[in-house]
């Protein structure tokens, strides 16, 4: 297992997963049960490390068959020893390319996978988010000394989020050419394929290039980790 070094109050024992966001709900720790709204929709407990906890759980009103609202308020919590540390709703997705929170997007936005790397002295969660059968958001959750820090990494259509687990800062990010977005899902398409690496602020663009080859949509394997 990766060590990830000693990072002020947490420990170091960081745990290397890759995660389906299940539908169904999920069993809540009852050391973090008081620090969720009663009535929350649980969907992801994920252990970081042996101090540190990522819940994934979803605010709003189901229906008698259990199928959430449109306007669902998905939020992030991380604790430390059943302590938060970290908080964060959906509704608050800054969406890079206009710069501006797209309130409405966020709402309708639905955690599918999650992928928690660690490796030279790195501490990375990144979750990828989807809305309807198009659009999705990719964002990572970096440890940064007593707390951790939301970095968004872009909006998507029909894409495809690829990690190494050997270099967890660097990600290959994949997206319906704009001439090509609006076709359906089983249509093929190209695709433009961009290589990010974060600099110690944001994650940045270090090339950048369009396929010749057609590929149908992602939507379904959006995240792809190798080592």
């Amino acid at each position: 297992m990766p060590s990830t070094g000693v990072i002020s109050e947490a420990t170091s024992d960081c745990i290397v997963s890759v995660n389906d966001i299940s539908f169904k709900r999920q069993p809540l720790p009852s050391g973090i049960r008081s620090h969720v709204p009663h009535g929350a929709f649980v969907r992801l407990v994920l252990p970081l490390s042996g101090s540190d906890t990522l819940t994934i759980y979803e605010l709003g009103k189901r229906d008698e068959n259990g199928i959430a609202p449109d306007n669902l308020d998905t939020r992030l919590l991380i604790t430390r020893q059943n302590e938060p540390v970290f908080r964060f709703s959906f509704r608050n997705l800054r969406l890079p390319k206009d710069k501006n929170y797209d309130t409405e997007w966020g709402l309708s936005a639905v955690a599918m996978k999650a992928a928690h790397l660690c490796s030279n002295g790195v501490d990375i969660t990144y979750l990828v988010a989807q809305a309807g059968n198009q659009g999705g958001f990719f964002m990572a959750i970096k440890r940064d000394a007593n707390s951790y820090v939301l970095l968004p990494i872009g909006d998507v259509t029909q894409g495809r989020l690829e990690l190494k687990t050997s270099t967890p800062t660097r990600v290959v990010v994949w997206s319906a050419a704009p001439e090509d977005a609006g076709l359906c899902t089983a249509c093929s398409k190209h695709y433009v394929v961009e290589s990010m690496e974060f600099d110690g602020k944001a994650f940045k663009v270090v090339e950048k290039r369009k396929t010749k080859k057609t590929y149908t949509s992602f939507q379904d394997e959006p995240l792809v980790v190798s080592p």
